[in-house]
């Protein structure tokens, strides 16, 4: 009796069940990967609107605590700046906090001091 090659169906039906797992956790991967990322791209932009509030009240005479919003990169930043009296009196502590519009985590926050 001739023996024949190729692969039996329990073999084909192991190997697709092996695939089928692996594909699985690559797009899982890729799917952490993406949300990882547009998490950074967030904390990027709060970072900016920060450092741009926080060069405007070292440019600026301002209220004590003030906050308003910016539009990044397509998104609401809204903002928050609070300044505080320190031990020298000419230096004054500010902190300015930045977050996504209708959320509540911070996504950045910025500590800088002003003379005045």
């Amino acid at each position: 009796m001739r023996r024949q090659r190729g692969f039996t169906l329990l073999e084909i039906l192991v190997a697709l069940a092996i695939f089928a797992t692996a594909a699985v956790a690559l797009v899982k991967g890729i799917t952490a990967s993406a949300q990882s990322l547009e998490q950074l791209e967030l904390r990027q932009f709060a970072g900016m609107v920060a450092h741009n509030r926080m060069v405007e009240t070292q440019l600026a005479v301002l209220e004590p605590n003030d906050q308003g919003s910016d539009e990044m990169g397509g998104r609401l930043f809204r903002w928050e700046r609070s300044l505080s009296k320190t031990d020298t009196p000419q230096i004054k502590r500010v902190e300015v906090r930045v977050w996504l519009d209708g959320q509540d985590d911070t996504l950045a926050s910025l500590i800088g001091f002003v003379g005045g």
